[in-house]
């Protein structure tokens, strides 16, 4: 981990939902965290990219 981690709160289907988000390197970003019991990582060339890979995610996961 290159920088320090911080706490996200993104939305999926209304409901609000913490991740960690982190700089993994130079060019990854990470966002890790659990949503209905499971864990998941996403990453991306920046935090907002992890971030939103992971919001995306969750919201297919339950819908699809």
């Amino acid at each position: 981990m290159i920088g320090p981690s911080y706490e996200r709160t993104v939305a999926v289907w209304g409901r609000l939902q913490n991740i960690i988000v982190y700089q993994k390197s130079k060019t990854v970003w990470v966002a890790t965290g659990q949503y209905i019991g499971e864990d998941h990582q996403s990453q991306g060339s920046t935090a907002n990219t992890a971030a939103k890979r992971w919001q995306q995610w969750a919201t297919y996961k339950t819908n699809g």
